[in-house]
């Protein structure tokens, strides 16, 4: 999509190729899977898709997945960027 619509010289959106599904269901995750000393939810969505932007690319326009749900191997590395911190604090705050 993204090699699309930069052959046709368009501008594209993260609101256009991310399913606007994915929210939903993350909502209904955290709300289904409540915080516990043994368990915490992490939602990728909140450390990677800010007010809902998810980036398409990164660093020097790479893209971030290779379809709607695979991770580039450069996507990989950025989102465990993202969430090693995040399994760090809640492990602490579990202790």
């Amino acid at each position: 999509m993204l090699l699309r619509a930069h052959l046709r010289g368009a501008d594209i959106r993260s609101e256009e190729v991310v399913l606007p599904d994915i929210f939903e269901l993350d909502r209904k995750m955290k709300n289904a899977l409540p915080a516990s000393e043994a368990f915490s939810y992490v939602s990728l969505l909140d450390l990677i898709c800010p007010h809902r932007q998810c980036p398409l690319t990164i660093d020097n326009d790479v893209p971030l997945t290779f379809d709607h749900a695979h991770l580039t191997a450069e996507g990989s590395a950025f989102v465990s960027a993202k969430l090693l911190p995040e399994l760090e604090s809640k492990r602490k705050q579990s202790r």
